[in-house]
């Protein structure tokens, strides 16, 4: 049986692979869609430091 955790990704897999999803991910974030998005992420996942006051 393949344990799939001790395998390990060759970089030059992971750089490609970088190289392709990276040019959408900043088109995505660039967009209102992604903008509004990322606002909505922070509001989420960031503490409001003023109520922490």
């Amino acid at each position: 049986m393949n344990n799939f955790n001790q395998e390990e990704i060759p970089q030059y897999v992971i750089e490609g692979l970088a190289r392709m999803i990276l040019p959408e991910l900043r088109k995505f974030y660039e967009s209102e869609e992604g903008k509004e998005f990322f606002e909505k992420c922070k509001a989420e996942n960031m503490p409001d430091t003023e109520s922490e006051k």
